[in-house]
C-alpha cells in the first residue's frame, strides 16, 4: 500500500468491555494498578456501545471484544456478540477460560463467533497457577474442552481456538509444552506476546534475548508437527518452516542509523482503532495516548483527527514514533520502491477495479462461488463471498471469503467434476506454466515463501500454503483473458 496516498479505512476494532477481572495475573497491568489502588475497573456504558454500534454498521470491520479486563465479566457482554455478529461483523475476543459457561459456549457456536483466544501461560498445572493467579489449569482445560464438543454437537467449524502465551524468564521452557498441548485441543495458532514489565516481573523479559531461540526451535518444531501456526514477536526469533532463526539484524530504537532505510510494517493508523472501555480511543495496544474519546465525539471526528493524521505521517517518515520503535508486534522490512508503492489488499479493493467489472459476470460469479461456499465449507462464512472481475490492462479477478478459516478448504472446492482451483491455476499460471508477472502479489509472496520462482508443478502446494498459513484472507486471481473468455470457461451456473 502507497500509504502516503492510501485512504484511512477501518477495518479492524478492538472495544474494551471491561476493565474488571477475576484473576490477578502477575504480568498484568490490572494487578498492578490494583495493588497501587488506582485502577478503575468499570465496564463499557451500554450508550457508548450503542454508539459504537453505528460505526460498525458503516465500516463491517472485524471487531475485537475485550481489552484489559476479563470480557466475561460484563454483564451484558452476550447481548453485545449477539449485536455485532448481526451486523456481519467478525467476532473474536480473548478470555481467561475461568467462567465459561455451557450456555455461554452454546450461544457463541450458534451466533458463529469467529474465534476465542484463550490465555495459557504455561502448560504445567503449578508454574499456570503461580502465573494465572486465582485460576485452576484444569478448569480452563475442561472448558475448552466443552467449547469443542459443543462444536462438534452443532457440525460447526467456530469459534476457532487461539492460544495466547506471554514470554517470562520463568515460563519460556514450557513454550514447546503449550504449543504442543495447543495441537492438542485443536488450536488454530498459537500467539506468543512480549512481556510488558511491572513491579511483580522486574527483569522477566526477553526482548532480544539469545535465551529465546532454542524454545523458540523446538516450539516452531512442535507447531510443524501439530500444524499450529506459531506467531512470534519481531524483536525474538521467528518460526520460518521447521526451524526459528534469530534475526539476522538487531534494531536499536535509540539508534537511528540502524533503522535507516527500514519502515516499520504497520497498517495499524490506516485500519484499527482501540476503544477503551470509558470511550478513549487509541490507535494499538502499544500507544498509550488517547487520540479522542467517543464519547463525547464523532468517528470522524477522531479517525481523521489531528493526532491520526500527525501519527500516520510520522510512521512513514524517517522518525517514527517512540512507542512504533520498540513495538515488539511489528517487524521491520526493507524499504523497497517494488514491493512497498502497492500492496495487494489496496490495489484489490480498489472501486476502480470493482467498477470495470461487468455486473452479469460478477453475478454469475457470485452465485456459482455461494453455493460452493454453502455446501462444501459447511457454512463458515460470516458474510457472502465479493466477486471482482476487472477488465483493465492487468485482468484479475479477485475472491474475497469471509473467513480466513476458509482458505484452507477453499484449494479442495469441487462442483462436480468441475474444480474451480483447477480454473484459477490455470488462470493464474497461463498457457504453459509461465511465470506470474512480478507485480502482482502473489508472485511476490510465493517468493518470499519458497524462495523461487513460481511454476506449475509447485503452485499448488505453495496456494495451500498461503492460505493455510493465513498471509492474506484476500486470494488475487489473474489472467490476461477477457471476462468474454472467462465466462466461456465457466460453466453454465444455475440459480441456487
Amino acid at each position: 500500500m502507497n500509504l502516503r496516498q492510501a485512504e484511512p479505512l477501518l477495518k479492524f476494532l478492538v472495544l474494551e468491555t471491561t476493565r474488571r477481572c477475576n484473576l490477578r495475573c502477575v504480568h498484568c497491568a490490572v494487578s498492578e494498578e490494583n495493588n497501587l489502588g488506582a485502577y478503575d475497573a468499570r465496564d463499557l456504558p451500554m450508550d457508548l456501545f450503542r454508539k459504537i454500534l453505528a460505526i460498525l454498521r458503516d465500516f463491517r470491520p472485524k471487531v475485537q471484544l475485550s481489552g484489559h479486563g476479563e470480557t466475561l465479566l460484563h454483564p451484558h457482554f452476550m447481548n453485545m456478540v449477539e449485536e455485532v455478529c448481526r451486523l456481519g461483523c467478525q467476532v473474536v475476543f480473548q478470555t481467561n477460560g475461568t467462567i465459561l459457561s455451557h450456555q455461554q459456549v452454546e450461544r457463541f457456536v450458534r451466533l458463529g463467533v469467529e474465534r476465542i483466544v484463550f490465555s495459557i501461560d504455561a502448560a504445567s498445572a503449578g508454574l499456570f497457577e503461580k502465573i494465572r493467579r486465582r485460576a485452576k489449569l484444569t478448569h480452563v482445560l475442561s472448558n475448552i474442552h466443552l467449547l469443542n464438543e459443543t462444536k462438534r454437537t452443532f457440525g460447526s467449524s467456530r469459534p476457532t481456538l487461539g492460544v495466547e502465551f506471554v514470554a517470562m524468564r520463568q515460563n519460556i521452557h514450557e513454550l514447546p509444552l503449550v504449543v504442543r498441548l495447543a495441537g492438542e485441543l485443536g488450536a488454530a495458532t498459537v500467539q506468543v506476546a512480549e512481556l510488558t514489565e511491572y513491579n511483580l516481573t522486574r527483569g522477566q523479559s526477553l526482548a532480544n534475548d539469545p535465551l529465546m531461540i532454542p524454545w523458540a526451535k523446538q516450539a516452531a518444531e512442535e507447531a510443524v508437527a501439530w500444524g499450529v501456526q506459531l506467531l512470534l514477536p519481531s524483536n525474538i526469533p521467528r518460526s520460518q518452516g521447521t526451524a526459528a532463526e534469530p534475526e539476522e539484524r538487531v534494531i536499536d530504537a535509540d539508534n537511528p542509523a540502524t533503522y535507516r532505510g527500514f519502515r516499520k510494517d504497520c497498517n495499524e493508523p490506516w485500519e484499527s482503532m482501540f476503544v477503551q472501555f470509558s470511550g478513549e480511543v487509541r490507535p494499538c495496544c502499544v500507544i498509550t495516548e488517547s487520540y479522542g474519546n467517543l464519547s463525547v465525539q464523532n468517528f470522524e471526528e477522531v479517525w481523521h483527527g489531528q493526532k491520526y493524521q500527525a501519527l500516520r505521517e510520522a510512521l512513514i517518515s524517517d522518525a517514527p514514533p517512540a512507542p512504533c520503535l520498540r513495538c515488539p508486534f511489528k517487524a521491520w522490512r526493507v524499504i523497497d520502491s517494488a514491493t512497498a508503492v502497492t500492496e495487494p489488499t489496496a490495489a484489490a479493493e480498489s472501486t476502480v477495479f470493482m467498477e470495470a467489472a461487468p455486473p452479469s459476470l460478477v453475478e454469475r460469479l457470485r452465485l456459482k462461488v455461494l453455493r460452493i461456499g454453502r455446501g462444501i465449507l459447511r457454512k463458515a462464512t460470516v458474510r457472502d463471498p465479493t466477486i471482482v472481475l476487472s477488465d483493465q490492462q492487468l485482468r484479475w479477478i479477485l475472491i474475497r471469503l469471509g473467513s480466513p478459516e476458509l482458505e484452507r478448504d477453499f484449494v479442495q472446492i469441487r462442483e462436480g467434476s468441475v474444480s474451480l482451483t483447477g480454473k484459477c491455476l490455470e488462470l493464474l499460471l497461463g498457457p504453459g506454466g509461465a511465470p506470474l508477472p512480478d507485480s502482482l502479489f502473489v508472485s511476490r509472496a510465493y517468493r518470499r515463501l519458497l524462495g523461487r520462482e513460481p511454476d506449475v508443478r509447485g503452485f499448488q502446494g505453495y496456494f495451500r500454503a498461503l492460505v493455510s498459513r493465513k498471509i492474506t484472507r484476500t486470494l488475487v486471481i489473474s489472467s490476461f483473458l477477457s471476462s468474454d473468455e472467462f465466462q466461456r470457461i465457466l460453466p453454465p451456473s444455475k440459480h441456487p
